[in-house]
């Protein structure tokens, strides 16, 4: 651990020290990344409220250090090339102004053709990034039962400790750091979830994720670009494509919308090829990827990446054909 390496310096200069550690490690290459969002929350689905979220999820994007400040470039010229109010502003402001993965699932569900297609054309183009800079996702689908409570601080914690495990199964296997990144939400949701994984990281009998080189940190979407890439990620393409593959009986619901469909027709193979998975010898199975499950049991994650019509779900939409 970099605090551990540093010894019992003032907390200022413990900070620094940390500071310089990591930027070192990110410019040898020598640490990973991964970043964290959520889509949907632990609300009730209730019938009564169709607007309801159906499922919860939380998505890992798996980001080599060696290739983060390129990805970061490329996704900001993206973000210019769909948007070009965007084609003259400073920097700074490029940078600020966010592309919301909730605001392309409305773009895909407004019935609007201009829409849809650009929102299907940058989701499609921030998956060929993905690819180009060897990243990877990984993520936990929680699917809700109508009227069954949960509780956030559960639902969050023990999702987000289920990324941080499978992220250090990715660091393991190369020798490598990382650092885990959440989007920060509230400090009173921030701090029990942060203070839960240092908990494991420090106790008794050994540290089960030791390739970390700190407890999960906060970040804001609007500062850190590969946020919002993960947010595009979470928002865009894993909750609709979850909502089709797990939710689309409850008729009355907002998210069981036809357009949701087109997104794991035309998406799912894409996502399904993205995720780190590994295979676990003390089980005999695989493990990782997206991992979905529901009120009472695991769930088929192929459903999630099947195109059950063979593509016609995008056609009949008039979306615009994968090159």
């Amino acid at each position: 651990m970099l605090f551990a390496a540093l010894g019992a310096a003032s907390p200022a200069a413990t900070l620094q020290g940390v500071a310089a550690v990591a930027f070192s490690m990110l410019h040898t290459g020598a640490m990973d990344f991964c970043f964290v969002d959520e889509s949907g929350s632990a609300e009730t689905l209730d019938p009564v409220q169709p607007s309801s979220t159906p499922l919860f999820v939380l998505v890992g994007l798996l980001v080599p250090g060696e290739k983060l400040r390129d990805l970061n470039w490329d996704f900001l010229q993206l973000k210019k090339e769909f948007n070009p109010s965007l084609a003259n502003v400073r920097l700074s402001e490029l940078i600020q102004t966010e592309v919301k993965g909730s605001d392309l699932r409305a773009d895909l569900r407004s019935g609007n053709r201009n829409r849809e297609r650009r929102a299907v054309g940058l989701l499609d183009r921030t998956l060929k990034l993905l690819a180009e800079h060897e990243c990877s996702i990984v993520g936990r689908v929680v699917v809700k039962d109508p009227l069954l409570p949960m509780q956030d601080s559960a639902v969050y914690s023990s999702a987000c400790w289920w990324v941080c495990r499978t992220f250090h199964e990715y660091l393991d296997q190369t020798n490598r750091q990382g650092l885990v990144i959440l989007d920060s939400r509230t400090k009173v949701k921030n701090t029990p979830n942060a203070v839960g994984i240092a908990t494991q990281m420090y106790r008794t009998g050994g540290d089960p994720l030791r390739q970390l080189v700190e407890v999960p940190v906060f970040g804001h979407s609007d500062s850190h670009v590969a946020l919002q890439i993960a947010d595009l990620v979470a928002s865009a393409l894993v909750f609709p494509a979850a909502c089709a593959a797990y939710s689309m009986q409850h008729s009355w619901n907002h998210h069981a919308n036809p357009a949701y469909l087109g997104v794991r027709s035309r998406f799912g193979a894409r996502l399904k090829k993205l995720q780190f998975r590994y295979y676990d010898p003390n089980s005999g199975t695989w493990r990782g990827g997206i991992h979905a499950t529901g009120a009472t049991m695991n769930l088929s994650a192929a459903l999630l990446f099947a195109d059950p019509a063979g593509g016609t779900e995008q056609l009949a939409l008039g979306w615009p054909q994968a090159k």
